[in-house]
């Protein structure tokens, strides 16, 4: 993963973007020497969507079966999932 400042990123944001887009790399852009965002491309970012929800359904999945019976929710709620 790269890291680059604000200052260079705004200069060399088509470099950037194409980076993420084409070679699949992520790039860490820091403010005042600490990270602030990431850029990645939209096919990794949907990928990790997916992965997300995977996740969130497995954690509902793991209250249902623990818990006594809830309401969704409740169940959302608790896992700070919005409906």
């Amino acid at each position: 993963m790269k890291t680059i400042n604000l200052a260079a990123a705004k200069s060399k944001l088509s470099e950037i973007v194409n980076l993420a887009e084409y070679a699949g790399e992520r790039i860490v852009i820091e403010k005042r020497k600490t990270p602030a965002v990431v850029i990645l491309g939209y096919a990794e970012y949907k990928r990790l969507e997916e992965l997300e929800d995977i996740y969130d359904s497995m954690e509902l999945e793991k209250v249902m079966k623990s818990d006594s019976f809830h309401d969704t929710e409740e169940v959302a709620g608790r896992l700070n999932i919005e409906l």
